[in-house]
């Protein structure tokens, strides 16, 4: 999710589609509960963006110097963290995604390097969002891990068993309204929130939902633009979309002063932790998302057992919090430190993602770390257990 304070990013492009109205569909990769697409911009790359539904196009200003683009006009962009981060504009001649390509496209550009360390990309050049759904019939097919770009007018026939959930809008985020514990909001979808849901906190105070929820654990649990999402996790009981009901709902309720989550105007987001469920399509010029169950994905239900987030960095995975009490605080592990192997493996050997999946396993049962404290090496065993 990223709100624009003092300017929306917008688009002027001319488009080009290279076989008529149905572009090729195009792979992507799933990684942290988020999906990664190929992009070319001015005949180079590839590069490789996060497909966001919560975000308008957004280039690494890494990325933008090495393309030599010019920025102009400085303004600050607030997002799922605490902190404004400075951003300005620049213009692309051309982006190809899929088969399209887009003539004199208009980016954002902001430093987004903090971000792809702390969930641990291992390349993140931007963001691809309002600008592309808002011109293309969007299809999100998690069966085929595929993409695909289509004219408006060229939407599929609706299959038995679909799902078709009205959509407004405010500003460039899309709308749905949904009822979360017999309370009525609406939501912002975001393909680019990790978890199933993460609530507004005017929405959270309104209701009285932490008197409701009464949650025990704080800890962090991801990271927006702006710095590290700290929130506390609970289970909500059900949640109506359309005629979709979802149970048991592992939802966010931030615990820091975020301007990204501070909207009244919003409920909060609906992200990938319920969405990658369903194979989806985006229709912005009808107003409609489309959701057909999927084969590869369920309802994102497990929750991190050993109480610590780790990032990849130099010379090891970095602990960069704790949650005291928890499993890895109890085998002597404190922010700060370097885990060195994982089981006897190095971690230079080890996707950071496929780890964050073995520790919410609940078929593990420990993990023996070897980590770097102060000046000293040491083992430790996490024995894992549920946190809620």
């Amino acid at each position: 999710m990223k709100n624009v304070t003092g300017a929306l990013g917008w688009i002027f492009a001319t488009l080009f589609i290279s076989d008529g109205a149905v572009a090729a569909p195009s792979n992507f990769e799933f990684q942290d509960n988020r999906i990664i697409i190929q992009v070319m911009i001015n005949g180079q790359g590839p590069f490789h963006m996060m497909f966001d539904t919560g975000a308008t196009n957004i280039l690494s200003n890494e990325l933008a110097k090495a393309l030599r683009l010019r920025q102009y006009d400085r303004f600050s962009v607030s997002g799922g963290g605490e902190n404004a981060l400075s951003a300005s504009y620049c213009d692309v001649q051309s982006l190809e995604i899929t088969d399209h390509v887009l003539e004199g496209s208009r980016f954002i550009c902001m430093d987004i390097a903090d971000m792809q360390k702390a969930i641990g990309f291992p390349r993140l050049d931007g963001l691809i969002g309002y600008e592309v759904f808002s011109q293309f019939l969007t299809e999100i097919n998690f069966d085929k891990m595929e993409i695909t770009l289509r004219s408006f007018s060229a939407r599929p026939q609706p299959v038995k068993g679909e799902s078709v959930i009205a959509l407004s809008f405010q500003g460039t985020m899309p709308v749905v309204e949904a009822v979360l514990d017999g309370v009525a909001g609406n939501f912002w979808l975001d393909t680019g929130d990790r978890a199933s849901a993460t609530l507004s906190l005017p929405f959270i105070q309104k209701n009285l939902l932490r008197q409701k929820y009464n949650p025990k654990l704080s800890m962090m649990t991801g990271y927006g633009l702006g710095g590290p999402m700290k929130t506390s996790m609970v289970f909500a009981d059900e949640l109506t979309l359309g005629d979709l009901d979802f149970s048991k709902i592992l939802i966010r309720l931030p615990d820091m002063k975020s301007k990204g989550l501070n909207d009244p105007a919003s409920a909060g987001t609906l992200g990938m932790g319920i969405l990658r469920q369903f194979n989806l399509v985006f229709d912005y010029a009808r107003k409609e998302m489309v959701l057909s169950r999927n084969s590869v994905f369920q309802q994102d239900r497990s929750f991190d057992r050993s109480g610590m987030w780790i990032v990849p960095a130099q010379g090891g995975f970095l602990v960069m919090d704790v949650l005291e009490q928890g499993p890895a605080w109890s085998a002597g592990i404190r922010t700060g430190d370097r885990i060195l192997r994982v089981n006897g493996v190095e971690v230079s050997k080890i996707n950071i993602f496929q780890l964050r999946v073995r520790l919410k396993d609940p078929e593990q049962r420990q993990v023996v770390f070897s980590i770097q404290q102060g000046g000293q090496t040491k083992r430790v065993t996490v024995y894992l257990r549920d946190l809620l």
